[in-house]
């Protein structure tokens, strides 16, 4: 918990020059086991064997190039201390236990939800194009991805299963809200943001949908920081919401640091649950998920999150 000194460092220094295979045992010294912090240096480990649990700092973004491969072992820790833990680590087994069941083989996509994606402009196609393949890889039966007219085409080539429909070039809500809304009375969700762009029509849109949509929300991207704006909006929202932030976003919503959201990324998730409402998604190479109460750390990722 507190930084290292001394002949530390120097010890410190000479272990991470050296071409040894380093193996850490419960965790590498410098480094906080609940955040993850670099306490001023830390052993930059190939293995590291801990034990009963990995701690949650062994799994933050800024602990992994330090924490090598890392491994978890019994040394007969009493499972009934497990029912006390309050964060969750997100594998394949855990997933299969929540995920849906299989589809019928005489079911039709109609079965399985609508969802309504909105996001895109015209130097920022991708993250809309990802986000429709990720609603419809994860099982949505049927997904409508509203896109601003000029890159209509671009969309809607990379995602021939999905409904693509090209709004006004301007994006001018005005002129969309009858389209956007009669979509909407249909869907089970809605998804905004991804590729919008930092704009006043993103805000416009925003503010109509946490107004007005009851149904589940899930904001990204450029909706998070025209959110950071307004943060009446949350705290009035009546339905379900889901964030989706990285560091940067999340930074913005609780007025601090990208620095600081890094260095306590589940104080990060505590302080934004102790204010706001919602599911936060806070990105990472370990994606981190709350709902206010538990926290769930995902055990796949990488630096392209």
């Amino acid at each position: 918990t507190r930084e290292l000194s001394g002949d530390y460092i120097t010890l410190v220094s000479l272990i991470n020059s050296s071409e040894c295979v380093k193996l850490a045992v419960d965790l590498p010294s410098g480094l906080d086991g609940d955040t993850g912090k670099i306490l001023g240096i830390a052993v930059m480990a190939d293995t590291t064997v801990t034990f009963a649990f990995p701690k949650t700092g062994l799994l933050m973004d800024q602990a992994l190039d330090y924490v090598g491969n890392l491994k978890v072992v019994d040394i007969g820790i009493p499972t009934i201390y497990e029912s006390e833990i309050k964060t969750n680590y997100v594998t394949a087994d855990f997933i299969k236990n929540i995920f849906p069941a299989s589809r019928k083989k005489s079911s039709f996509k109609n079965k399985y939800g609508r969802a309504v994606l909105i996001g895109g402009s015209g130097d920022m196609s991708g993250a809309i194009v990802l986000a429709t393949k990720a609603a419809l890889k994860s099982g949505v039966g049927l997904v409508n991805t509203m896109v601003p007219e000029n890159i209509h085409s671009i969309v809607a080539t990379q995602v021939p299963t999905a409904m693509v429909l090209g709004l006004n070039e301007k994006n001018n809500f005005s002129s969309d809200k009858k389209i956007i809304t009669e979509h909407l009375e249909k869907a089970d969700a809605v998804a905004f943001g991804p590729g919008a762009g930092n704009t006043t029509e993103t805000k416009v849109i925003l503010k109509y949908l946490m107004e007005n949509y009851k149904k589940p929300i899930v904001l990204d991207a450029d909706a998070l920081n025209a959110l950071s704006e307004n943060m009446d909006l949350l705290e009035k929202r009546q339905g379900s919401i889901i964030l989706t932030p990285h560091a940067g976003e999340l930074a913005r919503l609780l007025n601090t640091t990208a620095k600081e959201i890094q260095e306590d990324r589940i104080g990060a998730l505590k302080n934004f649950s102790a204010k706001y409402k919602g599911i936060l998604v806070l990105k990472g190479a370990k994606t981190l998920i709350t709902d206010g109460n538990e926290i769930f750390i995902n055990s796949t990722g990488n630096a392209a999150l």
